[in-house]
């Protein structure tokens, strides 16, 4: 059978990276977790180990191939993370056990790179503890499908690839819920800080930190399924070979995108900050809201939550990749403004294509 192998590539280092993080959890450890998330766990005398588990994550991309162009900016504001090999304590038959995750995210900053950075150096460390502490404060619920079947010394043939079914299953879940906890404790955190230069009366800092903000699109790999969540407009566009009735190669890819934008020209979107008592101006593709700004979801902006600005991210269900899907590309804005995602693809080497050595 042939294996699905999927280029990641990065639009907007490298470094190999193994991660052993610890498998046990003290009480007082699971206790600070379960009142402040995963920044209180790096805080707490109490998981010191977790710390120190954690640290080679920081601000790291690997494993992956990505441009960085600042174009017409005067600054970069835009980052990534990215790590394909990732070792997350997931629950199996046996116990826990190290299971492959990939991790590849784009953050596009706005009004500053504070948020943005912030953001890529927190993802990686903070999924990580998220994965491990669910399944540390879940016991019950994830390890149910192993006491089901036992040992697996005496699964018939049937009942072990539903072992494997719902051990998969399972992982989808946990990886899942982390990824949501981490985009909100990365946004709670960046707002924390923005509060603090607040209270300093540091006013340099505090333009800065109240105002910047940033998009957020994060793609997990696990079990060669792919998972998406995404905040403003940044975008995840998968590239997949075409084939004809014969599963042919026709030569070129096609473009799916795996994320929505998130601008006032959404009726949800348009709505809720409405109801939060901003106000929308504009017509059809081009609409804003509060005299310029054209996002609706972000982490950070703090200033502008009260309109209605919100970090939750649009999760899209887990799907499958199969042998046709060739290149996973993550992309800001400033990339899509110039280039269509059919685009994007068309910039790829033909799957039938051949280097011919010039004569």
């Amino acid at each position: 059978m042939k294996t699905c192998k999927l280029s990641i590539i990065v639009a907007v280092v490298l470094l190999l990276l193994t991660v052993h993080p610890c498998h046990g959890i003290s009480e007082s450890c699971m206790k600070a977790y379960n009142q402040g998330g995963a920044p209180a766990v790096l805080q707490s005398p109490d998981c010191s180990q977790w710390v120190l588990s954690t640290r080679s994550l920081v601000n790291q991309t690997t494993n992956c191939e990505f441009v960085n162009n600042i174009g017409e900016a005067l600054y970069q504001e835009d980052h990534i993370s990215c790590n394909i090999d990732m070792q997350i304590p997931l629950p199996g038959k046996d116990g826990p056990k190290d299971v492959r995750v990939g991790v590849v995210a784009v953050f596009d900053g706005h009004m500053g790179e504070e948020a943005s950075r912030m953001s890529s150096e927190l993802l990686l460390q903070y999924y990580l503890l998220h994965s491990a502490f669910i399944v540390n404060g879940n016991k019950e619920q994830v390890v149910g499908f192993a006491e089901h079947y036992g040992d697996g010394s005496n699964l018939t043939s049937s009942n072990a690839v539903r072992l494997v079914i719902s051990e998969e299953l399972t992982h989808k879940r946990i990886l899942k819920e982390a990824l949501l906890r981490t985009i909100r404790d990365i946004d709670l955190t960046f707002s924390k800080a923005s509060e603090e230069l607040l209270l300093a009366f540091d006013v340099e800092a505090l333009e800065k930190g109240l105002s910047a903000g940033t998009t957020a699109t994060v793609a997990v790999l696990v079990h060669g399924q792919i998972l998406v969540a995404n905040v403003g407009d940044s975008k995840a566009i998968l590239c997949s070979e075409k084939r004809d009735s014969h599963q042919k190669i026709k030569g070129t890819f096609f473009a799916t995108e795996l994320t929505s934008d998130h601008h006032p020209t959404r009726a949800d979107e348009r709505a809720r900050i409405k109801e939060a008592g901003g106000f929308v101006f504009g017509m059809g593709n081009k609409m804003f809201f509060n005299d310029f700004y054209w996002f609706t979801r972000a982490i950070g902006n703090v200033a502008l939550k009260r309109y209605g600005v919100t970090a939750e991210p649009e999760v899209t269900d887990w799907q499958p990749l199969t042998t046709n899907d060739s290149y996973l590309v993550l992309a800001t804005s400033g990339v899509l403004k110039k280039l269509s995602s059919q685009d994007v693809c068309d910039l790829f080497p033909a799957p039938n294509w051949k280097y011919k050595k010039p004569t």
